[in-house]
This record gives C-alpha cells, structure tokens and sequence, in this order.
C-alpha cells in the first residue's frame, strides 16, 4: 500500500470513535457470514457504495439495496461451495484521516474456509472506507459505511 496518507495519520482520534469503527467492522464481517443481509443493511448509509475490484453487472452498487444484493448474491453462491464454512477475518485497522464528519480507514480481510480435511485462506482484500457522522451524532450509532 503506497498511501501518502500514512506519513500524518491521525494521532488525537478519540477511543470511541476508533473502537465504533472497530466494532462496524466485526458487524460486518459476522452479519456477512451469518447471512443476515437485514443486520448488514443497517450498518451502511442510504447512499453508500460499494466497489470491489471486480467486473461484475451489479458493481460498482450505488445504494443501500443495491449493495446488500450485491453482497447477498455473492454470499449466497459462495455457502453452496461444497458445504465449506467460510469465515470473514478482519484486522490491522488503520485510520487514515479524521475530522469532525468523516473518518477514513482501512482494514486487512482473510476469507477463510473451514473443511473436514482442513482450513485454507480463500482470498487476502484490504477494505478501504470512509465513515460519516450521521447529523452530528457520536458514537457507533451515530457512524456508517458511506461512499
């Protein structure tokens, strides 16, 4: 990662918004392998977006809908794989930048999968978001994914 941003990361950020962030995060990745495509919509804004690197019809998805249907169909497709459990491992959180509105952050993710005959990393992504205050809120409940 060549991030010009990791020269002055922020020093001051308050313990509740890094563990809000934190805790986003572990949401995220236990809604998501849980399937609960519900739990998940409620931790993205209305106008989020999602891109993942990939070609894909429905990406980047534009919308709190979108990007769940996006997410679901992928989860869905990716639990009939042989009867594997796949875990989402999220670590390494980082924030890059942080003011009073947003903060932006990145994560490492292992996707792991779990067989009779053993476990095997099925795929390394590093997450780049930007989280937004919702109307001055503090706090987790007042942080979301956004675009």
């Amino acid at each position: 990662m060549n991030d010009a941003r990791l020269s002055s990361i922020p020093r001051n950020l308050p313990f509740e918004d890094w563990f809000a962030i934190q805790q986003l995060h572990a949401a995220y990745a236990l809604s998501v392998d849980g399937m609960d495509f519900d739990a998940m919509g409620r931790l993205f804004a209305e106008d989020a977006v999602l891109d993942l690197d990939l070609v894909a019809p429905d990406l980047p998805a534009r919308g709190r809908t979108a990007l769940v249907g996006a997410l679901r169909s992928r989860r869905e497709s990716a639990a009939l794989v042989g009867g594997a459990l796949r875990r989402h491992v999220i670590s390494n959180l980082l924030i890059l930048a942080a003011s009073k509105s947003r903060i932006d952050a990145c994560v490492v993710m292992q996707l792991l999968e779990t067989r009779p005959d053993g476990v095997r990393i099925v795929q390394t992504s590093m997450y780049t978001d930007v989280f937004r205050r919702a109307g001055g809120a503090t706090g987790m409940a007042g942080l979301g994914f956004n675009a």
